[in-house]
């Protein structure tokens, strides 16, 4: 079949598409979702995409998240959500709502095999004491640091003797697989599990890029 490379309009409008099956959905059912980062932004003040930005982020509590990971690739076929929960090649912390019909690089033609996609992160339950709110951040951060790292290992090369160590500690880094970091992030998020909570927190993603 003959791929169409889509216009950066193009593929806004993909994007919408993707939103709307999953608005329509979670009206549908009953699970709540709200627009996230950027993109709540960009609905206020623009009415729609931030004018530099050109991608959709949604956010899920934990319990309507489950629910539409278990739910949602059922109801649909062109449209399906991805995440380590259901998919364990997809090395993410939060979800992806995918238009299958499509292929998408990130962050080009040599990177990875995707599609068009929409982000979907998490808000969990959150402890009263602060400290122990904070501990979660920090357990957030840490585990992101390295699962960066790990993911800049694989780049690295050898040029030289200095270049050489820092080969050989991706090397080391490379032992625990990209996985681990994940899955990890997924646990600390889930370990205030309290419906009733009055405070919410994102302990496995950064929903928020400072978009002004």
């Amino acid at each position: 079949m003959e791929m169409t490379r889509l216009s950066l309009e193009e593929l806004k409008r993909c994007q919408i598409g993707i939103l709307d099956a999953v608005a329509s959905f979670c009206d549908s059912n009953g699970i709540r979702y709200y627009l996230s980062g950027g993109t709540l932004l960009g609905a206020v003040r623009h009415k729609g995409y931030i004018p530099w930005d050109d991608d959709i982020d949604i956010c899920m509590m934990r319990e309507d998240y489950d629910r539409f990971l278990r739910e949602f690739n059922r109801a649909n076929d062109r449209y399906q959500v991805w995440s380590i929960e259901n998919n364990p090649a997809f090395l993410r912390e939060y979800g992806k709502v995918l238009d299958t019909s499509t292929v998408l690089y990130e962050p080009d033609e040599n990177g990875k095999k995707l599609c068009v996609n929409i982000d979907l992160f998490v808000m969990d339950s959150a402890p009263s004491d602060d400290l122990l709110v904070q501990k979660l951040y920090d357990r957030r951060d840490f585990l992101r640091r390295r699962k960066i790292k790990r993911e800049q290992s694989k780049q690295q090369k050898v040029t030289g003797l200095h270049s050489f160590f820092y080969y050989l500690h991706g090397v080391l880094r490379r032992i625990i697989p990209e996985r681990y970091y994940v899955k990890q992030l997924v646990v600390n998020a889930r370990r205030y599990d309290d419906p009733q909570s009055e405070s919410v927190g994102d302990f496995s993603a950064t929903t928020m890029d400072n978009p002004e």
